[in-house]
């Protein structure tokens, strides 16, 4: 349960009369953007003390007016055409549940637009650091398969991410729910890596393709978005049009990240953003993949480089064939469990203080 300060009137949102959402907890402030957490009117009780004792349920994204890139209606074109696919099909399932579900978006010219979503856990990315950057093998590659899975799913809707990253995949807040209710952690969690991933935020993504036909490649796309420096392809670092390969190339250096608690390039200090930009670009040019799967268990660094291997082989409109990721992610599983060290094969994230 949330035990957060008490609602000041500041802190209510009126949107068209319609809805009141409590934002006294920003989860998130960019140049463009800030994410709250909030709730619906009807859940909003407030006693003669203005305190509240029910948890937060809302994710409310507010978007600056005047912006010269808006992305806040990208996100909700893309999600409102996804959301039909929330319901259950003729067999009984859900044929995206990772996705968000979203209520209500909210445009205006002259002042701020709102994105409403369904409020989720904490994110892969913050879960890593509460275990101090250390999963089990097993996790990850538990991890890795869903990601995947998730991924294969999105394109077969016509979709790439073009922006995926530890940050973009939460857990479910049940599942995170004792460690979302407190900033210290008093006793040992744990977090099932086979709980549902839910991945976000697609201001960045697009349909790749048009009229049942693939989009063109572009070496200087038109729309291209600083995605995350540290987990975009070189493809994308190049500025060139993205496609399915880029969102699995984000998706190794995840697994990278989560094997070896961080990426070469992270370590790269500089003056400004630009020249970071500039040598983590040149060093993903330089290292090859022998040099960036070197410090991963030997046990199962063959089938690291031979997942590497594969995405370097596809061309802009290949249809990656997921199946075989899929393949080399069971085998290192199966080395795992066929070396019987437990300390490679615990399925479980353990946060401890």
């Amino acid at each position: 349960m949330e035990d957060p300060e008490g609602i000041k009137a500041e802190n209510i949102i009126i949107i068209e009369d319609e809805y009141f959402y409590c934002t006294n907890d920003l989860l998130y402030k960019g140049n463009k953007s800030e994410i709250y957490k909030g709730r619906e009117k009807s859940e909003l009780k407030l006693n003669s003390n203005n305190s509240y004792s029910i948890p937060f349920t809302i994710c409310i994204k507010k978007e600056n007016p005047y912006l010269k890139f808006p992305e806040l209606e990208t996100e909700f074109n893309i999600l409102n055409y996804l959301q039909e696919f929330l319901n259950k099909n003729e067999d009984g399932i859900v044929p995206c549940p990772f996705l968000p579900k979203i209520y209500k978006y909210y445009h205006n010219e002259d002042s701020p637009s709102f994105l409403l979503e369904k409020l989720y856990g904490n994110s892969l990315d913050s879960i890593f650091k509460m275990c101090k950057y250390n999963f089990s093998f097993m996790s990850t590659l538990i991890l890795m398969e869903q990601m995947i899975g998730i991924v294969e799913s999105l394109h077969s809707k016509g979709i790439i991410h073009r922006n995926l990253n530890p940050h973009k995949f939460l857990f479910g807040k049940e599942e995170t729910s004792d460690i979302l209710s407190s900033k210290m952690i008093k006793k040992e969690i744990n977090v099932d890596p086979y709980s549902q991933l839910y991945l976000i935020d697609y201001s960045s993504a697009k349909f790749y393709n048009e009229n049942d036909e693939h989009i063109k490649f572009d070496d200087k796309a038109k729309d291209f978005y600083f995605t995350n420096k540290n987990y975009c392809s070189i493809w994308a670092e190049l500025r060139m049009e993205q496609s399915r390969r880029d969102d699995l190339y984000s998706l190794f250096y995840i697994m990278i990240y989560l094997f070896l608690g961080k990426l070469p390039w992270m370590d790269i200090k500089c003056k400004t953003k630009k020249e970071r930009r500039e040598k983590i670009r040149n060093l993903k040019l330089c290292l090859s993949n022998l040099e960036l799967c070197q410090n991963i268990n030997k046990l199962i660094s063959a089938e690291v480089e031979l997942f590497a291997f594969y995405l370097n082989g596809l061309s802009f409109e290949d249809k990656p064939n997921y199946n075989y990721l899929i393949q080399l992610i069971k085998e290192m599983e199966k080395k795992l469990i066929n070396s019987k060290n437990r300390e490679y094969i615990y399925p479980l994230i353990t946060i401890r203080n």
